[in-house]
């Protein structure tokens, strides 16, 4: 089994969307008999997708073909078991606003063209495109690009509870003419995909690939902390059934637990309260953790003092007399690639000062007389 060392970065993108997005939508999978369009959108939206044969729009088509929403490809004997982890993966794609819908019984070198209407959960409809329609044409059946390894994607996590059934890979590559797709446990385990490559078909509908490699662009949707992308080099192979590894581990973020708003009054003493940070990967006194405030004077940055072991967190805080009002406190939490932060309250209540009494110069007088 090869393993493949790979560098990947975190591209921050919301889950969830007013309507479609251009760069969250493509067409993927393209076969001489299927194609399939995926998607990401709020999560209780509901599409329905209707297909033409003509680019205007007015030859629907839809009843010709077979339209099934979140197809899974795992080849699985049992069908009350294909049936579980079907609606597993849909439910749980869904709840992420990942989408992906087939289309199925399609004729080879064909163009077909399709809207897709969106009902939002508030009953608002929204179409995609909005004037139109999208285009995809069904490559020749011997149109393959190449035979090549199967691939699988491994989400390693030191989170032990991390479950990615129902996240979606996309996989493309420059010479392919569309990317291709698998939900993490179809065919797999939960933290598993597999991508057969063969499914590219090229740009030229030869089956010939000059190179001994070729670089192919991941895209995994469903991380809480933003898409992850990576590239990866793939070794063209005649010979079905092997299988390239790439393992990817998941940075998850640093966590801060919820502080509640202080309440405190004017000129007292320096106040301490507990802090819960964790990390799955580094040791707390590993992380970089400062705490900044919107008020200089009443807080000065150098009067907020973190406290970190691996086993106790605090922040003492010191007021600075005769301030009152409501300070915000920022905590920033670093592990050197990610940064997370969260903030909290000081409401500083004044407090009537005993009088004093001053006087420039000592007078002095008889008793009964007048000064």
């Amino acid at each position: 089994m090869l393993w493949i060392s790979v560098v990947f970065v975190f591209a921050l993108l919301p889950h969830s969307f007013a309507a479609i997005q251009s760069d969250h939508f493509y067409i993927t999978d393209t076969s001489p008999s299927h194609f399939c369009v995926v998607f990401q959108a709020q999560h209780d939206d509901r599409p329905e997708i209707t297909i033409y044969s003509d680019s205007e729009g007015t030859q629907n088509i839809t009843s010709q073909l077979d339209i099934q929403y979140y197809p899974v490809q795992g080849e699985i004997t049992d069908d009350l078991i294909e049936n579980d982890i079907q609606m597993t993966i849909t439910e749980k794609a869904l709840a992420l606003g990942i989408f992906k819908l087939g289309i199925y019984n399609c004729q080879p070198e064909t163009s077909y063209y399709f809207k897709i209407t969106l009902e939002s959960g508030t009953g608002n409809l929204f179409m995609e495109p909005l004037e139109g329609t999208h285009q995809v044409t069904t490559p020749s059946t011997n149109s393959f690009a190449t035979h090549s390894e199967q691939l699988l994607i491994k989400l390693e996590s030191k989170d032990s509870t991390l479950d990615t059934t129902g996240w979606l890979v996309k996989a493309g590559s420059d010479f392919a003419q569309f990317p291709i797709t698998s939900f993490f446990g179809d065919g797999a385990l939960s933290n598993e995909a597999f991508l057969n490559l063969s499914h590219f078909f090229s740009l030229d509908a030869e089956n010939s690939f000059d190179e001994p490699t070729y670089s192919v662009d991941l895209t995994i949707w469903g991380y809480k902390n933003g898409s992850i992308q990576q590239a990866a080099t793939v070794n063209v192979s005649e010979q079905f059934g092997i299988i390239s590894m790439i393992p990817l581990s998941i940075n998850d973020l640093p966590r801060i637990s919820s502080v509640s708003d202080l309440f405190i009054y004017e000129d007292s003493e320096p106040v301490s309260f507990p802090l819960t940070i964790t990390d799955f990967e580094m040791e707390t006194n590993e992380l970089t953790i400062t705490c900044l405030s919107s008020n200089q004077d009443a807080f000065p940055d150098d009067q907020i003092i973190v406290n970190i072991t691996n086993t106790h967190q605090s922040i003492s805080i010191v007021p600075t007399p005769q301030q009152n009002g409501k300070v915000d406190l920022t905590i920033h939490v670093s592990d050197g690639t990610h940064e997370v932060t969260s903030q909290f309250s000081v409401y500083i209540t004044p407090v009537a000062d005993t009088p004093v009494l001053e006087m420039d110069q000592l007078i002095s007088g008889k008793e009964d007389q007048s000064i």
